[in-house]
């Protein structure tokens, strides 16, 4: 009995690893016969041989763990459909509990696992140099089941450590404002089912958040920071920047046997020259122009100046601080944007420019796409901080700081 079992459900484990990308996995995990157990699936670790049972042995618990969430998603599906069980549709269609006439919660974990790395940039005669981004990585946000809260700022200015510090840890609470006027459930289901909600909660944390560094006693004239947030919870998928932080979402399409990484930006880097920035710093009697040199030749990107002088030069026209570039049309309103997750849709990596300055969106995911299939976000992470800085060192003497999340969905 045991053998047939065995036998039968080698068949099944090939075809779920093929349905579900891991073909070439599987190939390399029956050559090579790592030991590997059902909850830390690594073809890395050599330390471990073992047979080809217990190759199938793993991929036979992933099968079997599989089935049994679908099992559970049917029966929880005609549970909600019988008349028999107090679970009714309000008008609008929604599942609801007749008891307390508040929408179902059914959250399911999409999040599989996510890393992080940051690396200090280098400028040379400048030993001294800090790091100037921060990040946060916050699970179960506003204690509701299985949202997560990603966050990473980048700061500029000689204070700009102290600024991207201080929106580290007031953004995320200001967000989880919303938890301290309702009860838990009620935020839970306004942030998945209220746009409106969601969109003035976001745009009142950052602005809090900006009126907070005022009082802070940092000296904010010429310093501040950019902030690229992203909320997630079941498959919702919320992203929020101000500044030119970025996040990129990266799907896995599938064509006959193969299969192929496509890379889609979420947010818009905030940069003077595009027309709706460039149109309002204009309004505000501001200047958008490169720096030029001695001879009046343009240098580097678009900047922001004030009408008459040489100040301040920022490089995107939006931010948190810089009190002197915003009263020229520097503006700490994110713009948001959301998103449905679906499952073609596998990595979300935010990240500073220390990432976007050198690497395309493309090249960021096919680079994280290569650690997919065996779970390892945080080495995705440290492969995209190394390919950042061979760029870095090949284009400039200068790298800058590089700080970058990388995040892996489940089916």
């Amino acid at each position: 009995f045991f053998f047939f079992f065995f036998f039968q459900a080698e068949d099944g484990i090939r075809d779920f690893c093929l349905s579900r990308g891991l073909g070439d996995v599987y190939k390399r995990q029956v050559q090579t016969s790592p030991n590997i157990s059902p909850t830390h699936y690594s073809p890395r670790r050599p330390e471990c041989i073992q047979n080809e049972y217990l190759v199938l042995k793993s991929l036979l618990h992933s099968v079997v763990e599989q089935r049994k969430k679908l099992e559970e998603r049917r029966v929880m599906k005609q549970l909600m459909s019988n008349s028999m069980f107090p679970w009714l549709r309000n008008e609008s269609g929604m599942l609801t509990n007749s008891k307390y006439s508040a929408p179902l919660s059914k959250t399911y974990p999409r999040v599989s696992s996510y890393g992080v790395s940051s690396q200090m940039g280098v400028v040379p005669k400048r030993p001294n140099k800090l790091n100037q981004d921060a990040y946060f990585a916050l699970e179960n946000f506003m204690d509701i089941d299985n949202a997560y809260l990603f966050g990473i700022m980048d700061g500029h200015g000689h204070f700009g450590r102290e600024v991207s510090t201080l929106v580290k840890s007031k953004l995320p609470a200001n967000l989880a404002l919303a938890s301290t006027v309702c009860q838990k459930d009620r935020v839970r289901d306004l942030f998945l089912t209220d746009e409106s909600f969601r969109e003035s909660l976001v745009k009142a944390a950052y602005a809090k958040t900006n009126s907070e560094l005022v009082t802070a006693g940092v000296d904010l004239s010429h310093s501040g920071t950019t902030s690229v947030t992203a909320f997630t919870c079941e498959s919702l998928l919320l992203c929020a920047n101000v500044g030119d932080s970025r996040a990129v979402i990266g799907s896995l399409e599938y064509q006959s046997t193969e299969h192929r990484w496509r890379a889609n930006q979420i947010t818009v880097d905030h940069k003077p020259d595009l027309e709706e920035e460039y149109k309002r710093i204009i309004s505000f009697n501001g200047r958008v122009e490169p720096y030029k040199d001695a001879t009046g030749k343009p240098l580097g990107p678009h900047r922001v100046w004030m009408k008459t002088k040489n100040s301040p030069g920022l490089a995107m026209s939006r931010s948190l601080g810089d009190i002197a570039a915003s009263k020229v049309g520097v503006i700490a309103v994110p713009d948001i944007f959301e998103l449905t997750i679906q499952n073609k849709h596998k990595i979300l990596i935010i990240a500073s420019d220390g990432i976007w300055g050198v690497l395309s969106n493309e090249q960021a995911i096919e680079i994280a796409g290569g650690y997919y299939e065996i779970g390892e976000a945080n080495l995705a992470c440290e492969a995209l901080v190394r390919a950042a800085t061979v760029e870095w060192k090949r284009q400039s003497e200068v790298i800058d700081d590089i700080t970058v999340i990388v995040i892996f969905f489940n089916q």
